[in-house]
């Protein structure tokens, strides 16, 4: 059996510390912090922070759900983050990063 491993630089405070800040959800906003300095965690309102795993280039999955929750950081062609992709089951969201 063949089990990818995510790139190291996934684990590393400089390549996830642009990913955090603020995104925008109708109604509500997505929180993406740092934890330590190696995870990221995802907050919304109401909800318990869910940690982010990393999984291949700019996605992560929320840890738990590996195949149904995950969010794919956007990123221009500078490589500043503008953006994410929030895909779960038979959905999928495209939010701004607020800056």
């Amino acid at each position: 059996m063949f089990n990818r491993v995510p790139e190291k630089r996934m684990r590393e405070r400089s390549f996830l510390e642009p990913f955090t800040g603020e995104y925008e959800l109708p109604g509500q906003t997505l929180t993406i912090s740092l934890r330590g300095n190696d995870t990221l965690v995802a907050t919304l309102p109401g909800r318990p922070a869910m940690e982010l795993v990393p999984d291949h280039g700019t996605t992560f999955n929320v840890k738990g759900v590996y195949s149904t929750f995950s969010i794919e950081f956007q990123q221009d062609a500078a490589g500043k983050v503008k953006g994410a992709v929030l895909t779960e089951p038979g959905s999928t969201s495209v939010v701004k990063k607020k800056q």
